[in-house]
């Protein structure tokens, strides 16, 4: 499906880019996985916690212990910000 010169991927990934939502070296959705560690590591979220949300799984030991319950990634989830997706005119 294309608009113009560009696909619909290619318009999320500049419009992502532009408003700096993931780093230039970074595919867009990888680029998610990279923004919410960042705003989770800024805001102090336990990283537990966090690589459980993601599917990561821990290379500590002692994290074998214990499961990461529902309500646990509820209550770090609640403590992320709202971003704001503001909708460009510019459509090229």
């Amino acid at each position: 499906m294309l608009y113009g010169r560009l696909s619909v991927v290619n318009r999320i990934s500049r419009w992502l880019h532009e408003n700096k939502l993931v780093p230039e070296s970074v595919a867009p959705n990888h680029g998610f996985r990279h923004r919410f560690k960042t705003i989770a590591i800024e805001l102090d979220l336990s990283l537990r916690v966090v690589d459980a949300i993601q599917g990561h799984a821990s290379d500590r030991a002692s994290d074998d212990y214990g499961d990461v319950s529902l309500s646990a990634k509820y209550r770090e989830i609640k403590r992320l910000p709202d971003i704001s997706l503001a909708v460009s005119a510019n459509t090229n």
